[in-house]
């Protein structure tokens, strides 16, 4: 691995004021020899209408969870988004890259029932439609850092990657990833005040980058700080441990498997390397807390997304 391009984002300027979010200077631009690496669940909004959103998810996270794991925990840039996710590596892990894409779409269909989109785009071919991929890095707490993506060429690999451009192809039948540590646990949570609100803001062809940043600061300075950080009660959190052990187990197994732990070992623990969950409550509790969904051994369904 070149040094250079593994200390390109482990070096990136770090924010922890969510207010300077659209502030350029915090961003650097990704190398003309990166990638972007994408997936998408086909059909994931009539696949939710049917039930099947924790599958969603879990297909959209498992992406993160395999290169994470290909990489030996290294830093990388990514984003979750629901029904799919996004990241950026170096020429260099071309071929680790490729392999987590074909084995995670591989492992969607075989035992999500799903169908995973997954395509690895140069950001050579971005730069030449005249579009840019810039990252920064938002650490909401000192033990957790976001990656936050603009200059628009990620939406326009999403477009490729949907018309079926730079497409990698699922690995043959029974090919597994390695998902150690991904957990996907859902809580439904009840609007405080009546309302909850889901604001999608995405700028259009013809709308510069100073009215996009213009608008963002305006719905920020609307919002303020607000009520960030909901921290859930005890017993929600005893249901949240149990069912995300239920998810992480199928996507450790045996291809066709389905193992549990232990109800006591998993209520509302944290993974450790090599052993099963632990009853942590008040570490949890922190990390939910500043909505914290990913630590170098954990990685959760449900990242916020800008």
């Amino acid at each position: 691995m070149d040094q250079a391009a593994d200390d390109f984002y482990a070096q990136g300027p770090v924010f922890d004021d969510f207010a300077r979010l659209t502030e350029p200077v915090l961003y650097r631009p990704l190398p003309n020899d990166w990638l972007v690496g994408l997936s998408d669940v086909v059909s994931s909004t009539a696949a939710i209408a049917g039930g099947q959103y924790r599958s969603v998810n879990m297909a959209g996270a498992a992406l993160i969870a395999a290169l994470s794991n290909g990489l030996g925990q290294r830093d990388f840039p990514f984003a979750f988004g629901g029904d799919g996710a996004s990241f950026a590596v170096p020429a260099t892990d071309a071929e680790i890259a490729r392999a987590a894409l074909a084995s995670t779409a591989a492992w969607v269909r075989d035992e999500l029932g799903l169908k995973l989109r997954v395509a690895l785009v140069p950001m050579a071919a971005i730069h030449e439609a005249g579009l840019d991929v810039r990252v920064a890095r938002y650490a909401p707490s000192p033990h957790v850092t976001y990656a936050m993506f603009t200059g628009g060429g990620l939406a326009w690999a999403g477009s490729q990657t949907k018309a079926g451009a730079y497409a990698v192809e699922p690995a043959p039948p029974g090919t597994r990833p390695d998902l150690t540590g991904l957990a996907c646990r859902w809580q439904e949570f009840t609007a405080r005040h009546g309302v909850m609100l889901s604001l999608i803001a995405v700028p259009t062809a013809a709308a510069g980058d100073a009215a996009f940043d213009s608008l963002v600061g305006e719905v920020l300075q609307m919002v303020g700080r607000g009520e960030r950080g909901r921290e859930p009660d005890r017993r929600s959190l005893a249901r949240l441990g149990l069912a995300g052990a239920r998810a992480r187990h199928r996507g450790t197994g045996e291809p066709g498997a389905r193992r549990f732990a232990r109800p006591a070992q998993t209520v509302a623990g944290s993974p450790r390397a090599g052993g099963p969950c632990r009853h942590e409550p008040r570490h949890l509790d922190r990390r939910l807390s500043v909505a914290a969904p990913s630590t170098r051994r954990h990685r959760q369904c449900g990242l916020p997304q800008i």
